[in-house]
């Protein structure tokens, strides 16, 4: 705005036969623009970051709040050891990509904000997915969450035993 007024002051005293003054206000609104759309890029990449950071803290925090689906049992079969122990091998085997798609399929995460905050087209997903669900050994999303709170319920009794009764 001083730019604008410094401009508009040196007109009244220079006869210049350029409109320099209407020159000064497109660029402050050129620059203003500029200004605006790195701060709406910069909270949209705050906003990702927030996200992701949100997704890992699932993963990695062992006492984060209770997993509301092992209050109920979904499968009522038992789980085949060694199914088990091909979904335990391929956790070891997944790439960071494939590792962070697991940790957000686990915290419940949908695809599209996946896609969001990994900056990531569906059919990439979706690639990633398959790779996962063939490295873990299960068919879907489904089957992917029911092996991970059959094991997490299974660690927490192990980690948490009941009493014996004398």
């Amino acid at each position: 705005m001083f730019v604008n007024i410094g401009v508009w002051l040196i007109e009244q005293l220079v006869a210049i036969d350029l409109e320099m003054l209407s020159v000064s206000y497109i660029i402050s609104e050129l620059f203003l623009l500029g200004i605006h759309l790195v701060m709406n890029e910069y909270q949209r990449m705050k906003r990702i970051v927030k996200q992701v950071e949100t997704v890992q803290g699932y993963s990695t925090d062992a006492v984060s709040a209770p997993d509301v689906m092992l209050e109920t049992p979904v499968k009522t079969e038992p789980v085949a050891p060694e199914h088990i122990e091909t979904f335990m091998a391929g956790l070891k085997a997944l790439t960071p990509t494939e590792r962070a798609i697991y940790d957000a399929y686990v915290a419940r995460v949908t695809t599209k904000e996946i896609m969001a905050s990994m900056n990531i087209k569906e059919s990439t997903v979706k690639y990633h997915s398959r790779n996962l669900y063939a490295k873990l050994g299960v068919a879907n999303r489904k089957e992917l969450l029911e092996l991970h709170k059959h094991i997490k319920s299974v660690k927490a009794m192990m980690d948490n035993p009941l009493p014996a009764n004398d």
